[in-house]
């Protein structure tokens, strides 16, 4: 689709979907043109002289059998072989780009006291809205009396959050602005909602009613139980406000949940992050094998966890912490394992393994730590430079003369090493046992020749 001709600037449009429907004939009497319903439309009981807005048109054309099209690179569409008639021009795809207007038009078109019946018609659009997808991630902590954070997990719990469009929280932004986290057996889960349009929308946690609770405001729910919240942006700030505009979205947003007292079905974690990097001729590559670690208690065979790792990537593990008496800090062993969680066998393991041992978390810190395991693999063959062969030598000793110079060679390189000569001494007395040897052996064959 584009402009009209003649625009200062046409925009076009391809692979928009319109549908034509033909809801009316013409009819021609003494040179004069009228058109008439459909039956079928004309049945529904709509008066085609009553139809005075798009939407009108639009919903008595949903009754009608339709011929479909789809816009060129030059956002054309074309319609051929059409009888007389009236016809309705309507939008089939909520998909675009751009929002088409219905547009009526007749065949022949009457135009300055002439009918044309090659119609042309440039239906009126709008740019569609921006769209994007608003995720909402919901994570528990436990305070503890020292104030510290602690990752919390539920057995089997559920959260509302809303989404509304304006900061007092009291516009729903749409009929599903409500959306469920459950959480089972973790410290986290997150609510998408898809396709919102451009806009600035805002996060709320809901209390059993769907109403919204106040941020950052402790709520007590008995004596044992009190809890708030907080909602932050992806970059860490807090903000429960999300934008949606052409440009995109604002990101991802956050809602931290935190116990005073820890609540029935609810249990403390230590929160450990496994990275894993496999190296292949020194660059990172992601191999078919699959990687595993064992998170072993200090001195113990028995992992508390054996987990699959993320090939240059990092997997996060939470480890439960007794309910009572916690320590100040806990120590774990990590190594690299196979599935069954045994420690893998460096002499048959086809990798170099770094970076396995100890990890220490502290209360103070949330009990949160983090590891790195480097998986490593050569692939490249050494290049062997052959030695150069040595000129052979004649070991059938018939020339006197060939072993003669052999001996003084030897016997006259041969010196003593001097004071910080760092010549081998072994190596010198090798050398003077074969000159010995090769001297031996010629004063016998000469001796030998003169008897």
């Amino acid at each position: 689709m584009s402009g009209p001709e003649g625009s200062a600037k046409n925009t076009y449009y391809a692979g928009v979907s319109m549908k034509l429907y033909q809801v009316g004939t013409v009819n021609e009497s003494n040179g004069t043109v009228s058109f008439t319903l459909d039956s079928r439309f004309a049945s529904s009981g709509i008066k085609i002289e009553s139809l005075t807005t798009a939407d009108q048109w639009a919903s008595a054309a949903r009754t009608l059998a339709g011929m479909a099209g789809s816009s060129d690179a030059q956002g054309q569409i074309f319609f051929d072989n059409l009888v007389q008639g009236v016809y309705l021009l309507v939008q089939s795809s909520a998909q675009d780009r751009i929002i088409i207007s219905p547009a009526l038009l007749t065949v022949p078109l009457q135009e300055n006291g002439q009918w044309i019946y090659d119609v042309k018609t440039y239906p009126k659009f709008t740019p569609d809205k921006a769209k994007a997808d608003i995720s909402v991630t919901k994570s528990l902590y436990s305070v503890t009396e020292d104030s510290q954070t602690i990752p919390l997990s539920a057995d089997d719990a559920t959260f509302k959050i809303g989404l509304y469009k304006d900061k007092a929280g009291t516009v729903p932004f749409r009929e599903d602005y409500e959306r469920d986290i459950h959480i089972k057996g973790t410290t986290s889960g997150t609510a998408v909602w898809e396709d919102v349009t451009e806009g600035s929308y805002y996060v709320y946690e809901l209390d059993e009613e769907g109403n919204p609770v106040e941020i950052n405001q402790q709520v007590y729910v008995d004596e044992e139980n009190s809890w708030m919240y907080n909602v932050k942006d992806e970059s860490g700030k807090e903000n429960n406000q999300v934008i949606v505009s052409t440009s995109g979205s604002s990101g991802n947003m956050y809602v931290d949940n935190y116990f005073y007292y820890l609540p029935q079905g609810y249990y403390q974690n230590c929160t450990l992050k496994i990275n894993k990097n496999v190296l292949i001729d020194g660059e990172k590559k992601t191999v078919d094998d699959t990687f595993y670690a064992g998170i072993f208690e200090k001195d113990s065979d028995i992992p508390v966890s054996n987990i699959d790792l993320v090939q240059n990537g990092t997997v996060e593990v939470n480890i439960e912490l007794p309910e009572e008496d916690l320590p100040e800090e806990i120590t774990y062993t990590i190594k690299e394992t196979n599935s069954n969680g045994e420690p893998v066998d460096k002499k048959k393991f086809p990798y170099t393994v770094s970076g396995e041992g100890d990890i220490t978390l502290k209360e103070s810190e949330g009990y949160e730590g983090s590891i790195t395991l480097t998986n490593s693999q050569s692939t490249v063959t050494p290049t062997v430079v052959p030695a150069t062969n040595p000129p052979s030598q004649n070991n059938n000793y018939q020339s006197s003369n060939t072993s003669v110079v052999t001996h003084q060679t030897i016997s006259t390189n041969v010196k003593s090493p001097k004071t910080g000569d760092n010549t081998h001494i072994v190596l010198w007395l090798v050398i003077l046992v074969a000159a010995a040897a090769a001297g031996t052996f010629i004063v016998y064959r000469i001796n030998k020749k003169n008897r």
